[in-house]
């Protein structure tokens, strides 16, 4: 059978006796021992392998333990490893010094054997757990990545079928004499459920563009005001459907800035219709759009009078396929409220919400005049 790997520590000290006095300790334990007399060759082995552990004095010429501990933390492939700082210095603004460093504990000279192996022993069944939740994480990385593709299939795959309807429905538009008035309106109500499909499509693969830092925006010299008017005549029909009344309120004095029109259209839309989703039947949904000089700030605001949400939800309602609790149901809020952030924060604006459960709830954004 073959045995389990022993633990390495890495000793670095420029006396070699102190090098030998901590292999006989180390050894019989059943470490193996590697041993460095100063900084730089300690640094060569951190290059040629990883240890479990790091002995460090802190006293060396050439290279202090100060020096070679900073070295050890900024490079990622070592920044992990537990380091001790063996040293004869009892002063305590020396051991801050080495806390602020990024030390993980102290020995004294002369160190206690017991002492010492109780202190690497505990290090290890620390980083053992580190090591563990890390290959964790890893390992979850790698899923969320798995899914993230897959579903990014699915969307393109989903897609294809997706216009083949919406294309046939708009051939039957075509031919308005073929149908009676029920028909013509069942038609557009299924044109319109079409384009909120291709709308959520987009959401979740603008989304993973967006995390993956490959969105390129499209700019454009666009009047926001004119952009929110159109997103409301564009879902005044799903509002009238619901029962509900859409208004729009657009300032004057809104200047032109550059925008991408695409995705800062189906913001609006994405909050628009989240109002519409949450809102009861006969109530209003009023979209204001404007221009705050003293900020230099264009901003678009939804208000709406539904049901609200509870202030433990709104910090994370922004986050992916949030899901909100009433008493009535959980309602989700998929990746539109997402794909909303992320939009307006890549122009570099910000969004936010406020609201108070059973009377509403106001949605703003705001983006930076740049022309």
């Amino acid at each position: 059978m073959a045995q389990d790997k022993r633990p390495k520590i890495l000793c670095v000290d420029d006396e070699r006796l102190n090098l030998k006095l901590l292999k006989s300790i180390l050894e019989p334990e059943g470490y193996e021992f590697e041993g460095a007399e100063n900084g730089e060759a300690a640094l060569g082995v951190l290059e040629r392998e990883l240890p479990e552990i790091i002995l460090l004095d802190i006293m060396m010429p050439k290279m202090t333990g100060f020096e070679v501990l900073k070295k050890v933390r900024a490079d990622e492939k070592t920044r992990l490893i537990p380091v001790v700082m063996i040293t004869a210095l009892r002063d305590s603004e020396d051991k801050v010094k080495a806390l602020e460093a990024g030390c993980d504990d102290f020995i004294s000279k002369p160190f206690d054997r017991h002492e010492l192996l109780a202190r690497v022993k505990s290090l290890l069944r620390i980083k053992a757990l580190h090591d563990e939740v890390e290959n964790s994480y890893k390992k979850l990385k790698e899923l969320e990545k798995l899914k993230d593709n897959l579903i990014h299939m699915i969307v393109h795959d989903f897609n294809n079928p997706l216009m083949a309807v919406s294309g046939n429905l708009q051939l039957l538009q075509l031919s308005p004499e073929n149908l009676n008035d029920t028909q013509k309106e069942d038609v557009e109500r299924a044109l319109v459920s079409c384009k909120s499909l291709q709308g959520m499509a987009k959401d979740l693969l603008d989304v993973n563009k967006m995390e993956e830092g490959h969105t390129a925006l499209r700019l454009e010299k666009i009047n926001l005001g004119a952009l929110a008017k159109d997103a409301v005549e564009q879902m005044k029909v799903i509002a009238f459907w619901e029962k509900k009344e859409l208004l729009c309120n657009i300032a004057e004095n809104i200047p032109d800035a550059a925008i991408d029109k695409e995705l800062i259209e189906r913001v609006i839309i994405n909050l628009i219709n989240n109002a519409i989703k949450f809102t009861r039947e006969g109530a209003q949904i009023t979209v204001n759009a404007g221009y705050d000089p003293q900020e230099n700030k264009l901003y678009v605001q939804v208000k709406d009078s539904g049901m609200g949400i509870a202030p433990q939800y709104l910090e994370r309602l922004f986050d992916k396929f949030m899901q909100v609790e009433t008493k009535e149901a959980k309602h989700g809020y998929g990746l539109g409220l997402t794909f909303c952030k992320m939009a307006v924060e890549a122009h570099g604006g910000t969004i936010k919400v406020e609201s108070q459960a059973g009377i509403g709830s106001t949605f703003t954004f705001t983006l930076p005049v740049v022309k």
